[in-house]
């Protein structure tokens, strides 16, 4: 759908002194239109159109706007009074606004969106008011606005130029290629059909033929050399056989065996016979000395002992048992004493 060009700015209720109205008319999408201060109650902006047109579909983007509403109206009126074209639409949710998110949403509006009563009448002049009630510390405004008129036919038979959105060009109806069931075979069938006619084409034919000549008598060439080589192969073995029937060379006379003088037989010395193997029986194992144990009254023989710490009766119950094991015992401590207990 064609583009219905903005020519001027008409008025607005503020603007920013960078981001300011006019920039709605340029195409660059980087410029945008926002209000002189935050918080605001509604911002809006008059645009005037190039001619009169109906109005078909709009696309707006928005910036930090919550609400945009589109009204229409005729600058040939003594006061022109503006018509809703398109209600107040949400671009962003309370949400949104207070966390500063979304902010640059896109939304088309078709026709089917648009009144339906002032859509299908011409306007030249439109009006678009924005509010922002959710946050009341931003500017907000519009990042551009596109209106489309619906198309019509070039007396020449051709459409109309192709409708673009932002830096996007739309594709028309006229692009998109039919797509049936069974169709990508059917295009194949006939391209291969295509291929089979040209081929028995006269120039096919032709070119087939002389192929086939050529090929013809580069295989007669290529045989006829052949019987010759294998006459001339035939003939080599009967050329040497006779060579050597004409000019036998004389074979050498065998010089006779001479016999060697045979050794006499050397008679082996006969082996002794193996004397037989008596096994040999071990010796029997001395037997082992028993040791002879001590009698108990000899155990402590040799042994003198003094007894010291040790108080009645356990003192003399061990005197008596070392005395019994044949021990001597000393009431005093001297150089004959062997054990001190």
């Amino acid at each position: 759908m064609p583009v219905i060009k903005l020519q001027h700015v008409v008025s607005f209720s503020s603007e920013d002194k960078v981001h300011k109205a006019e920039n709605l008319l340029k195409s660059e999408r980087y410029r945008k239109w926002k209000c002189a201060t935050a918080g605001e109650k509604q911002a809006s902006v008059i645009l005037q159109l190039e001619k009169a047109s109906v109005i078909s579909s709009i696309d707006i983007g928005n910036e930090s706007s919550a609400f945009i509403e589109v009204l229409v109206a005729r600058s040939s009126d003594a006061a022109p009074e503006f018509q809703v074209l398109l209600v107040a639409s949400s671009f962003m949710s309370p949400m949104d606004a207070r966390q500063g998110t979304n902010l640059n949403r896109v939304r088309m509006f078709s026709t089917d969106k648009l009144s339906q009563t002032f859509a299908k009448e011409k306007w030249d002049r439109i009006k678009v008011v924005c509010t922002q009630p959710f946050n009341k510390s931003m500017q907000y405004g519009l990042a551009f606005i596109t209106l489309h008129s619906p198309e019509e036919m070039d007396p020449k038979g051709g459409s109309s130029p192709k409708a673009a959105l932002g830096g996007f060009q739309l594709k028309g109806d006229d692009d998109e290629t039919d797509l049936a069931v069974g169709s990508w075979f059917a295009k194949r069938k006939e391209k291969e059909r295509l291929s089979q006619d040209t081929s028995t084409s006269p120039a096919a034919i032709k070119g087939a033929s002389f192929a086939a000549t050529t090929l013809r008598t580069a295989e007669e060439k290529s045989l006829k050399p052949v019987p010759q080589v294998l006459k001339k192969e035939q003939k080599q073995p009967a050329t040497l056989a006779e060579r050597k029937v004409a000019s036998p060379l004389p074979k050498p006379a065998k010089k006779p065996p001479v016999e060697q003088p045979k050794k006499p037989p050397v008679e082996q010395p006969k082996k002794a016979p193996a004397e037989k193997l008596t096994p040999k029986t071990p010796k029997p194992e001395a037997a082992k000395k028993q040791k002879v144990q001590p009698r108990f009254h000899e155990l402590m023989k040799g042994v003198v002992f003094v007894l010291s710490g040790f108080q009645n009766p356990a003192r003399s119950q061990i005197r008596d048992k070392a005395l019994e094991m044949g021990a001597k015992y000393k009431g005093d401590w001297d150089r004959s004493c062997t054990h001190l207990v």
